[in-house]
């Protein structure tokens, strides 16, 4: 008899893989979320039964109930729908009919409720379309992989399936795809090779020969690994397979996510799918105020919050389904937007109109990212605001590039050369030099200033901004491939450019100190030297013609001065002057001051001081930190000072998100167009957005003219607009 002894390690199980261990621990957690969002207390019976009857599983294994108990109160309190049903005693005796409970009900239940979706009528087929996701929410998952980087737990679940996962995996696996199959050929080639070699030499050591195949085999696969960027390569591709437009498992796990929520309990919203299947369900069981905190949280926790500015169609019309103030301005800005910058495209080509539906997946924006379809009446919104909108911000770059300038004739110190300029248009010639040489100031600060805004149109994206940009087409997961982001801006036009939020940064960053190198910018007053040469010869021969008639003594400019001197003042009264905000001034309190003798060859005032008479000097010029706004001398630096706070404030303005400011981080702006809506904007919208849309059609007619115009012409709706003459 022999004993045998049997090692210990032979009863143990084989060692859990790192990725079944994590799936383990996940499905244990699912566990108990699972057991926590039960419905299985309460005095109502819902029936919401799968398809032909079958089992459905989550993604975990769990097996889903047909059957829930809920509370009939919260029903009622939920929605107008549920309580009909409740109340209805002919809803009530079909629904236990239906359900063989017309004779008696469980302990403890009053009320029988079957929510299980019909699958034919018009109601069933309208359902299923408004159901169906769009293609930007079936590939929303795919954000957990891009630089958008949503947590899993947000984007990553996947919908429940009549498969059971777990008999899913122990399944075959899927036949190799024809790149592995060579790879395997190639493999098993080599060994063979190897082999025959080995063979021949009589060394007979074929698992070196297996093992190099191997090394080969797996360099292979890292060199086709490393050119799959985060874009390019497929992620769950099969799983992009299998998330539907529609679901109709979904459709009924929808329900009992709305019964959950009306319940107060986890609805594991994981996924956008799930997120719309709820949002569509709520609008068509009227309890969107149920559940529009749970979908709301979702859509702007970050960075999922990003979904706006990526998918803004799908965004709007999710706001739309639950009336919210929030989700739907904050959509409606991102469209108004970009509309408006399509009304700049089609003013700058007349055969580039901007189209008026956007079929899923064939339409993209200039900056590529893919659109979604809307229906005709807010496409229409849209439209009307993106007019309004890129109206408002043409305006605004002709006040600040019209040739008049008339806001910067509007600064203060710039008031100051535009007196001196009309005190020597009134007591001089048309033909004199002074009056020349200030217009002349005039015109090049005008140019000057108006061609370093116009430069702005012509500066390409810095290394920063290219970075960004880059980032943005990334994100918005539609880069054009081989067309760099510079490239794109360079090939927008004027009227595409001012509604992008970089031409107004850009003028933002503008210098405006005389002495910094970034000033000395001359784009429109730059000319050949030869006319610089003919300019330098007509004033030198100007100042030295002999037929200029000179005539001794005063001039008549000193005989006019002569007569309004003595016209306003007295002889022994020093001329009225600003109050003193500068030495130089204070210091004329003790002057006295006297006009010229005949012989004084320069038209200044002399100035005599008390302490000596003998003494006579022209006005002292103050220093510039001396000028204050009050001084009658001009000082360049405050006029740029004053021009970088007006050009500051207009962009300061222009660069604002208005509304949407506080609502996401700033990390989560993808939007390159301009988002500073205002009311004239925000107007189009529903009532419940805080817009004055009450469905008449008022919104779309013009304003009712003033009162002081001549007010209404009778009854009826036409006035006076004061543009035509009463016959």
């Amino acid at each position: 008899m022999s004993l045998t002894t049997q090692d210990p390690s032979s009863n143990q199980h084989p060692p859990i893989s790192p990725a079944k261990k994590k799936a383990l621990t996940s499905r244990d957690a699912n566990a108990i979320q699972y057991t926590k969002s039960q419905l299985n207390e309460g005095d109502t019976l819902v029936f919401v039964r799968f398809p032909n009857g079958r089992p459905v599983y989550d993604a975990t294994g769990f097996r889903l109930s047909d059957m829930h108990r809920v509370h009939s109160d919260k029903l009622k309190a939920a929605s107008p729908i549920f309580k009909e049903a409740l109340e209805n005693d002919w809803t009530q005796h079909r629904c236990r009919r239906r359900n063989k409970l017309l004779h008696s009900l469980p302990d403890g239940i009053r009320y029988v409720l079957d929510l299980t979706p019909p699958e034919e009528g018009d109601d069933a087929l309208a359902l299923t379309a408004e159901l169906s996701c769009s293609l930007g929410i079936r590939r929303w998952y795919k954000s957990e992989h891009t630089r958008v980087a949503s947590a899993h737990g947000l984007v990553g679940g996947k919908d429940e399936t009549i498969i059971n996962p777990d008999l899913k995996d122990d399944k075959t696996s899927d036949p190799p795809s024809p790149d592995d199959a060579m790879a395997i050929i190639d493999i098993a080639g080599a060994v063979a090779t190897a082999e025959t070699v080995a063979e021949i030499n009589g060394v007979g050591n074929t698992d070196v020969a297996f093992k190099t195949a191997l090394e080969q085999s797996k360099k292979l696969s890292d060199e086709k690994a490393s050119k799959e960027s985060d874009y390019t390569k497929d992620y769950s591709q099969k799983k992009e397979a299998d998330t539907l437009d529609y679901c109709p498992i979904r459709h009924r796990t929808g329900i009992e996510r709305l019964l959950q929520i009306i319940e107060g309990k986890d609805p594991r919203l994981d996924s956008a799918p799930k997120v719309w299947t709820l949002a569509v369900l709520a609008k068509h069981f009227e309890c969107h105020n149920s559940v529009v905190d749970y979908i709301i949280t979702w859509m702007i926790a970050e960075p999922n919050c990003k979904i706006f500015e990526i998918l803004p169609e799908d965004c709007l019309r999710i706001g739309m389904l639950l009336q919210n103030e929030v989700a739907t301005r904050y959509a409606f800005t991102i469209l108004v937007s970009e509309e408006a910058f399509r009304v700049g495209t089609g003013r700058s080509d007349a055969a580039t109109q901007p189209n008026t539906n956007y079929p899923a997946g064939k339409q993209v924006t200039k900056f590529g990212r893919a659109r979604e379809s809307l229906d005709e009446d807010t496409l229409n919104l849209i439209q009307h605001a993106g007019r309004n909108f890129h109206a408002r911000i043409e305006q605004e770059i002709q006040l600040l590039l019209s040739p008049n300038m008339n806001w910067l004739h509007a600064l203060p110190e710039f008031s100051k050369i535009l007196k001196f300029k009309d005190f020597l248009e009134v007591n001089s010639t048309a033909e004199d030099l002074k009056s020349r040489n200030v217009k002349k100031i005039i015109s090049n600060l005008v140019h000057y200033i108006r061609g370093r805004l116009l430069w702005c149109f012509y500066q390409p994206l810095d290394e920063a901004e290219r970075k960004s940009w880059n980032d943005h087409r990334d994100q918005e997961g539609h880069h054009r491939i081989g067309v760099p982001s510079d490239d794109i801006y360079t090939a927008l036009t004027e009227n595409e450019k001012l509604m992008t939020r970089f031409y107004w940064g850009c003028m933002r960053l503008l210098k405006w100190q005389p002495d910094h190198s970034r000033c000395a910018t001359n784009l429109i007053l730059d000319s050949p030297p030869e006319s610089w040469l003919e300019e330098y010869e007509r004033e030198s021969a100007s100042k030295l013609s002999p037929s200029l008639e000179i005539s001794p003594g005063r001039s008549i400019a000193w005989d006019r001065l002569e007569e309004i001197w003595k016209r306003n003042h007295s002889s022994k009264l020093a001329p009225t002057v600003f109050p003193p905000t500068s030495p130089d001034q204070i210091s004329n309190r003790n002057v006295t001051w006297t006009l010229p003798k005949e012989e004084t060859e320069f038209p200044i005032f002399t100035r005599i001081y008390e302490g000596d008479t003998s003494v006579t000097a022209s006005p002292h010029v103050p220093i510039g930190a001396d000028i204050g706004p009050f001084s009658p001398f001009f000082n360049l630096y405050t006029l740029f000072n004053q021009i970088e706070g007006k050009i500051h404030g207009v962009c300061n303005r222009m660069l604002s998100r208005g509304e949407i400011q506080n609502l996401r981080p700033p990390n989560c702006d993808i939007c390159d167009t301009l988002l500073c809506l205002g009311e004239d904007e925000y107007k189009y919208l529903p009532l419940w957005a805080n817009g004055l849309n009450d469905g008449t059609g008022g919104v779309f007619e013009e304003a009712i003219p003033p009162a002081e115009r001549g007010g209404a012409m009778g009854p009826g709706p036409a006035y006076h607009t004061g543009s035509t003459v009463n016959s």
